[in-house]
């Protein structure tokens, strides 16, 4: 009898630590909160310091060189070139860095119909940035998923005295912490263009779209965070 009962309780206690065991690992791979909040602001790329001069200069150069990509988007005064879309963060690793994407420009159309080459443009101003942080949390209140990304494009290219436009658009990681267990991908893609200003003064503006996708043994989660940005310096969040 004593033996039953001791083979009874070690069962029982076996299925509870089962029971356990398999309620943490749910807890733990279960993405109960997502975060993206601004860390930090700056006008003007050259004040960053994640990055050296020759990272820089490379974005410069991209950003005015002739090769533009592809044409993304038409309408009756602009052309939006670029890439449609591209991966940024790949199994939870950067893919890409700055300066090493074809970045987005959103230039006008000449009487032709073809686009004006950034060249052909005055009084660009400095590179805009702005620098956000997604941290995804489990049922512990653990941060398992932290990136960063940064948005950045230069503004106020005008053609012939008039317009303000865009070129060198992109969004890029800048820093990617992925807990074991934990999968995370993320792209980039330009989703809209319009002309905020006149026919005769036309305002570039483009929304860009960023989606992150997480992934564990129990779950997989998906959000996006778009910007608006236009040839003023403008840029809205949601």
């Amino acid at each position: 009898m004593k033996k039953l009962l001791v083979t009874m309780t070690l069962c029982l206690s076996s299925l509870v630590f089962a029971d356990s065991a398999q309620n943490f690992e749910n807890d733990f791979y279960d993405i109960k909160k997502i975060e993206v909040f601004e860390v930090s602001t700056d006008n003007n790329l050259v004040m960053l310091r994640n990055y050296d001069s020759r990272e820089l200069e490379n974005y410069t150069q991209v950003q005015y060189r002739k090769n533009i990509g592809q044409t993304l988007m038409v309408a009756r005064d602009l052309i939006a070139f670029g890439k449609e879309i591209y991966k940024i963060i790949e199994a939870g690793k950067p893919v890409v860095n700055i300066g090493e994407v074809t970045p987005v420009s959103v230039l006008p159309r000449g009487e032709n119909g073809v686009q004006i080459d950034t060249f052909d443009l005055e009084g660009w101003k400095m590179p805009k940035s702005k620098k956000f942080k997604v941290v995804a949390k489990n049922a512990f209140g653990m941060t398992m998923v932290s990136f960063e990304f940064m948005l950045l494009f230069t503004y106020g290219g005008k053609y012939n005295g008039k317009g303000a436009y865009l070129t060198g658009a992109e969004i890029t990681a800048t820093d990617v912490e992925v807990g074991w267990g934990y999968n995370l991908d993320a792209n980039f893609k330009v989703q809209s263009m319009t002309n905020q200003g006149t026919r005769e003064n036309p305002i570039a503006a483009a929304v860009l779209q960023i989606s992150y996708k997480m992934k564990t043994l129990v779950k997989e989660t998906q959000s996006t965070k778009k910007f608006m940005i236009n040839g003023q310096g403008a840029i809205r969040a949601y």
